[in-house]
């Protein structure tokens, strides 16, 4: 009997250590344009909506890309409303992660464009295993 609780928590600790240590194989859903660090990512989207493009242009290409747009876009001092979105995706087997993007466009077009990823979530560790 004790052989058998030593080879189940041999078992439970290789299995733990090997999801911790090794990547994962999975692919993950992100897109291409939202891996990396947030300064890669920015650069990504910026060839993708340049400095200068129109604010419908911006808005098109942002739906384009999948990224679900805000319901109240924010209005700068000028008035002018800057384009808000988010991404909400998988990451392997658990993991969540939600980016939120924010387009400047004072006058109209855009000016600057900024992201941060708000949120990884294991979701392995809301079924109560740890």
């Amino acid at each position: 009997m004790r052989e058998c609780r030593l080879i189940l928590f041999a078992g439970f600790v290789f299995f733990i250590a090997g999801c911790n240590v090794f990547p994962s194989k999975l692919p993950s859903s992100t897109p291409a344009f939202l891996r990396g660090n947030t300064s890669e990512i920015r650069q990504k989207l910026l060839k993708i909506i340049p400095i200068g493009t129109s604010h419908e242009d911006a808005e098109r290409l942002v739906e384009s890309l999948g990224l679900e747009l805000t319901s109240e876009p924010v209005m700068d001092s000028r008035g002018s409303g800057a384009i808000q979105c988010q991404y909400e995706g998988k990451q392997g087997l658990f993991d969540h992660t939600v980016w939120l993007i924010e387009i400047n466009c004072p006058d109209g077009k855009v000016a600057d464009l900024f992201c941060e990823q708000i949120g990884l979530d294991h979701g392995f560790l809301d079924l109560g295993f740890f």
